[in-house]
């Protein structure tokens, strides 16, 4: 069978390089950080060590919300 539509995840790696600022939806908290819908069929995990340089998160709810836009 022959695929019918293009594979989001063939071309990431290309679009968001690691260090990349974009802006995206709050999909999903978890208790290690919070993934963050890229596009359509494409969600990032942003981290909880990453979610702040000058204090220590203990929860992701303590900075972003579902369904937040951040960037």
């Amino acid at each position: 069978m022959k695929q019918t539509e293009v594979n989001p995840w063939d071309m990431v790696a290309e679009h968001y390089p690691p260090g990349t600022v974009i802006r995206g939806k709050v999909r999903n908290l978890t208790n290690y950080g919070a993934f963050i819908e890229l596009q359509e069929g494409i969600d990032g995990l942003l981290h909880i060590t990453d979610m702040s340089w000058t204090r220590k998160i203990t929860n992701p709810n303590e900075v972003v919300k579902k369904g937040e836009e951040i960037e």
